[in-house]
């Protein structure tokens, strides 16, 4: 596989510098890294002026994104630069903005079940301690 000319990235795009546009050096043809558009009604909108083959995806670019793409058409973007790779754990988690909780729980409490039977009682279940000070931290609200 040829290894094509990174073009642009989009230029406010804060996290994962993307999306993106790249050129083949020897072919010329274009590749377009975006968001692939599935809303039907879009969908539908374009395919009122052309069809859509089973092998075709539309990939939507923004706006900032046109500099970029008109360097790409006309030849003028500079030679032999590189994106900005793909990004660290560090620099994604960076660009959060919101968390999520996941608490793992049994499939079922079954009363019947002995080591159930015990926690509620707050005994300890084969070698766990639920009382044991390591465990008082996840027992006590906060």
């Amino acid at each position: 596989m040829r290894d094509p000319d990174f073009v642009g990235a989009d230029p406010d795009s804060k996290t994962e510098k993307c999306p993106a546009v790249f050129r083949d050096p020897i072919t010329g043809d274009f590749y377009q890294q975006g968001r692939v558009v599935t809303d039907l009604a879009t969908l539908e909108g374009l395919g009122e002026h052309i069809g859509l083959g089973e092998d075709e995806a539309v990939v939507w670019q923004p706006a900032s994104m046109a500099h970029a793409l008109a360097q790409a058409a006309s030849g003028t973007y500079e030679r032999g630069l590189h994106g900005p790779g793909v990004p660290t754990f560090r620099e994604l988690l960076d660009g959060t903005r919101r968390s999520a909780v996941h608490l793992e729980m049994r499939d079922v409490y079954d009363e019947r079940d002995p080591e159930f039977a015990a926690w509620r009682k707050g005994e300890p279940v084969g070698d766990v301690d639920p009382w044991a000070e390591e465990w008082q931290a996840w027992m006590t609200s906060s």
